[in-house]
């Protein structure tokens, strides 16, 4: 680990060749978690009103280079039921809102933050093998 600032500076000018490959598998892990669990919060099954919604709910990552790992998750509105999902997770002046997304982030989140600290640690450690604490 680094002793001084110059140091750590060196560590991560090593590291950023590193950095977005991992980071990018960290955020793909979090995003598919975040959907799963959107999608388990908006199962109804079969006889309610929008059976088909919980599959609409899509996940894609990627990395856009020079600035770092994305991900966009939620309801896809080219699939059937998708445009329903902003009525169901925000509700409208008829319906009070049934979040599934939100509570999937907030339970996400510290799990995201503490991999990313993790994988950059590793690779500023110099063993980028051992980045993230994985599951």
């Amino acid at each position: 680990m680094a002793d001084t600032l110059e140091s750590l500076a060196a560590d991560f000018a090593a590291a950023a060749g590193l950095v977005e490959p991992a980071s990018l598998v960290v955020v793909e892990r979090a995003a598919a978690a975040i959907r799963d669990d959107w999608r388990a919060a908006w199962t109804f099954g079969a006889g309610t009103t929008v059976p088909y919604l919980a599959a609409a709910v899509t996940s894609e990552a990627g990395l856009l280079p020079g600035v770092g790992a994305w991900a966009e998750i939620g309801p896809d509105n080219s699939l059937e039921q998708g445009p329903l999902g902003d009525l169901l997770e925000f509700g409208s002046v008829h319906n009070a809102p049934r979040p599934g997304g939100g509570p999937a982030v907030l339970k996400e989140t510290p799990l995201l933050v503490a991999e990313l600290e993790a994988t950059l640690e590793a690779l500023t450690a110099g063993s980028p093998a051992d980045a993230g604490p994985g599951r």
